[in-house]
């Protein structure tokens, strides 16, 4: 009935909170409004206690909702919800969430292939009847974590590819050749329930022999590495730099243009600048569809000055590139439009690093519901 209520109640009022600061009496939000002897079960209470939280609540389903940022959810979203929630499981293993990791994998290789592809028919499964995913992807609550996760990885990919930070590997690769894989021991770290955990190490803590990093020359000192986003871009960047340790003094805002849009021949001038300064430009952000005004950054433009840029060491042979991540966290939902005015906004989303967008701020899903996703397979293990 409660639920009901968001999309078939009450029409007339779509926030009541003004009556709710209006009602000083902590009393009012109890079990009985009439300060009679209350006697009702301890269920009943907590039903009205239930329904005097929705009551009182923003009711963002309501048809005259309207929100910059977010809309109504869908029925079926918060079907969808009602049972995720029930389940109460996490999808780090295939054993304790089956179904949750397969749809995970299926969505993933989807949304890859409509943004790195531009494909968004289905296709046939492996021999086993499992997806095998092309391309990495998170799902993460909120734009802000995921533009996070976009600049961390950058970094991780730029380091190891210079020759400064060794691959992240396995405990598996670390420890076990070919041969030893097979024994009882490589066995049992398989079947371990913490395998993701494993997976990502860090530490050289019961490491048999391993020499970690040895692939990486630690005598090496990283250069002061820097990101350029536009001077629209989400404040989520800068609060990014600051968390990853890269430094908020470390980021560049481009000038836009009177549209809204990153200026590329200012991008260019900005690269060219941090390099005659000794620094390393190794992220750049488009913005597609800010929080200030809606604009949408020319990804194409972009991503031909952050190639031109390109440039491989002589002496190692390593490509000193440019990653480009679109943030498309408040956009980025027109990917799924097939209107010719639409699909121009993202024209070159397939040239990308990384890209993201936010379900619940076009397609009705719960709050908050964010995808990433990045062309570079294995990168996010």
């Amino acid at each position: 009935e409660m639920l009901a209520k968001l999309f078939h109640g009450d029409e007339g009022k779509v926030d009541r909170s003004l009556s709710l600061r209006r009602r000083r009496k902590r009393s009012d939000m109890s079990a009985s409004d009439s300060g009679a002897v209350s006697t009702t079960t301890k269920a009943d209470d907590f039903l009205h206690l239930l329904g005097q939280i929705q009551r009182y609540s923003v009711n963002t389903s309501h048809p005259n909702f309207f929100n910059q940022l977010f809309g109504a959810m869908d029925p079926v979203a918060l079907a969808a919800e009602v049972l995720a929630l029930s389940l109460n499981t996490s999808a780090y293993t295939f054993e304790t969430a089956p179904v949750f990791t397969l749809i995970e994998r299926e969505v993933m290789h989807r949304l890859g292939r409509l943004v790195f592809e531009g494909k968004d028919e289905v296709e046939d499964d492996d021999e086993d009847g499992i997806v095998s995913p092309k391309y990495d992807g998170l799902m993460v609550p909120g734009g802000s974590l995921s533009n996070l996760t976009a600049l961390h990885i950058a970094r991780h990919h730029w380091l190891v590819t210079n020759g400064y930070d060794p691959p992240i590997r396995t405990r598996q690769e670390d420890l076990f050749d070919e041969d030893d894989a097979k024994s009882t021991a490589g066995e049992e770290a398989k079947d371990n329930e913490e395998k993701k955990d494993e997976d990502a190490c860090f530490s050289i803590a019961g490491f048999k022999d391993v020499a970690f990093p040895a692939m990486a020359d630690q005598s090496r000192v990283p250069p002061r590495m820097v990101a350029l986003v536009s001077d629209e871009a989400h404040y989520s960047f800068r609060k990014a730099m600051a968390v990853t340790g890269i430094g908020a003094s470390n980021l560049i805002a481009v000038r836009t243009l009177k549209n809204g849009q990153m200026d590329p021949a200012a991008l260019d001038e900005a690269i060219r600048g941090a390099k005659a300064r000794g620094l390393v430009p190794f992220f750049v952000a488009v913005t597609s569809g800010s929080t200030v005004r809606g604009s949408f950054d020319d990804i194409d433009a972009v991503v031909r000055v952050c190639r031109q840029h390109e440039t491989i060491d002589a002496t190692t042979g390593r490509r000193h590139s440019i990653w480009v991540h679109v943030d498309g966290a408040w956009g980025g939902s027109v990917i799924f439009s097939r209107r010719p005015d639409m699909t121009t906004l993202l024209a070159g989303v397939q040239r990308a690093d990384s890209f993201t967008f936010n379900p619940h701020k076009m397609l009705g899903a719960p709050n908050q519901t964010t995808a990433f996703i990045t062309r570079h397979r294995g990168l996010l293990r």
